[in-house]
Parts: structure tokens; C-alpha cells; sequence
């Protein structure tokens, strides 16, 4: 890592500290580029951004996810709004969507509205979903999720993917990555080598909602240029487009809107515009 200028073992993100400028979809492109190594030493330094990735993610999630009365307000507002047939697709890598439609969405099961199948699943459910049924709403990860491990040890043919529930009422985010199970994390760069079976099945379904989606609502997403499987996910659609982000309305926001044929309806800079209650968010 220290050879190629990433950081060390210890802090292979140390890059990302001292130039602001690369973004991680810009440093993982970097390093999948870079010809002066060889694919094993690429794979393992991956691997290792993969893992830091996941740490510096879940640490914090961790402490709220243990609790119901510390739930994101702002998650928990989304998925208590969430009706039947909706679908969200977050990019994000944290558990905070995943743990607000846990608690706030009846119609939502871990086990059935991910979009994919879990092999196993590790700890418990809270109680009222103790038993897997039906969703009737979805949560898609293209990138993955914390809560996700893949272990591909076993069967280089298929690889196994486990939930991460609760167990005796901890998160087990940080478990030992023994036994071969690794965090099941999707690189944000423009190859998207890794589990690329698992992110196409996502993309598809995400593309087929959002197609038939009469209404489209984006949060904070900034649609980064180096992601360029998301824009298969907009091809059709006709609906109408909201967005709530600081930026909506600069330059280079609209300008990757009109790239992606998309237009604007309406434009929110901060999410208490978006509610509409601005004493109450």
C-alpha cells in the first residue's frame, strides 16, 4: 500500500486525508487502474480498503442501531411515510434506512424486501419480525450494506450471503471477519468488478421501478460521474423528479441532470423544505 502511495496496512485511506480533492470513487478508480501492480496484490488491497470501509461505517451506526428511541428522525420520517408498492434505493453503505423501515415499516421484512435471497442469517430480528413474510415495499443496496456478508470460501461457484441481525440485543457489525466471511461492500468506481452478479440483479429491479415510478424522489445523492451504472436506472423514466440537496440548483448539479436526460420538477435545499415542517424536522 505504502509503495503505491495508498497509506499502510494500519491506514490505507491516509491518501484521503491529505488530498481533499480525491473522492472515493475517485481512489478506488485509482487503484483498479493502476498497472505498476499485479491482480493478487490489487485484490488485497481492495480488500483491505473494503474492510476500513466497513469499520469506519458501521462503528458509529452501531450504537444507534441498538436502539429504537435513537433511530435517525430523519430516516425514521422517510420510513414511516413508506406505502405499499414503494420502493428506496440508497447507495449509502450504513444501516440507518435499513434499521428505520426495521422498526417503522410493518409492511417491510429484512429477509424478503432486499431484493435478494440470504443464505443464513446471523442474531436475531426484533420480535415483531421474528418470523420472515411478504414484503410488500423494498429496500435496494446496490453497494451493499453493512448488515450484508458474503463468504465465497466454500464454493468459488457461488458465493453465500449472510443478513446481520441482532443478537442478545447487540449488533454484531463489528464480528471478527472469521471464517471466511467478508463485509459485502460493492467499490464505488466505474468497474464494479466485484459481486457483479448481486449489483446487476439490484440495478435490474431498481431500473424496473423506476421506470413505472410515477414519482421519483432523490436525497442527497449527487450522482457522481465515476458511477456510471446508475445511469441505466433513469433510461425510462417519465414521472416527475424531486430533489432535496444543497446543490439542485448549481451548475454542475443541473448539468449532470441534463446528461442523464433527466429535468428537475421541483428542487429542495435542505430536507425541512422538503417536509414541509420545518419546526418538526
Amino acid at each position: 500500500l505504502a509503495s503505491r502511495g495508498y497509506g499502510s496496512i494500519s491506514d490505507p485511506a491516509a491518501i484521503l486525508k491529505t488530498n481533499h480533492d480525491l473522492n472515493l470513487e475517485d481512489f478506488y478508480s485509482e487503484i483498479e487502474n493502476d498497472t505498476g501492480v499485479d491482480e493478487a496484490t490489487r485484490q488485497a488491497i481492495l480488500k483491505v480498503l473494503d474492510r476500513t470501509i466497513f469499520q469506519a461505517v458501521s462503528t458509529p451506526v452501531v450504537a444507534m442501531r441498538q436502539h429504537r428511541e435513537k433511530t435517525c428522525f430523519y430516516h425514521k420520517y422517510l420510513a414511516k411515510k413508506l406505502r405499499s408498492g414503494d420502493s428506496v434505493v440508497s447507495f449509502n453503505y450504513d444501516s440507518l434506512i435499513d434499521d428505520a423501515m426495521l422498526y417503522y415499516c410493518s409492511g417491510w421484512h429484512p429477509l424478503t424486501g432486499h431484493g435478494v435471497e440470504f443464505d443464513e442469517v446471523y442474531g436475531k430480528i426484533v420480535p415483531k419480525k421474528a418470523a420472515p413474510f411478504k414484503s410488500s415495499m423494498l429496500l435496494l443496496k446496490p453497494h451493499g450494506s453493512v448488515t450484508f456478508r458474503y463468504n465465497d470460501t466454500e464454493s468459488k461457484s457461488k458465493t453465500k450471503l449472510r443478513y446481520l441481525g441482532f443478537n442478545s440485543g447487540l449488533s454484531p457489525l463489528n464480528m471478527s471477519m472469521g471464517g471466511g466471511w467478508e463485509p459485502f461492500i460493492v467499490p464505488p468506481s466505474s468497474s464494479k468488478s466485484s459481486h457483479q452478479s448481486y449489483m446487476s440483479s439490484i440495478l435490474e429491479i431498481a431500473k424496473n421501478k423506476i421506470s413505472n415510478a410515477k414519482k421519483l424522489i432523490v436525497i442527497g445523492y449527487s450522482f457522481p460521474a465515476n458511477d456510471t451504472h446508475i445511469n441505466q436506472l433513469f433510461e425510462f423514466f417519465n414521472g416527475q423528479l424531486f430533489v432535496v440537496n444543497p446543490d439542485w440548483n448549481s451548475e454542475f448539479y443541473l448539468s449532470r441532470i441534463e446528461q442523464l436526460g433527466l429535468r428537475i420538477d421541483k428542487g429542495y435545499s435542505y430536507f425541512e423544505d422538503f417536509t414541509g415542517k420545518p419546526n418538526q424536522v
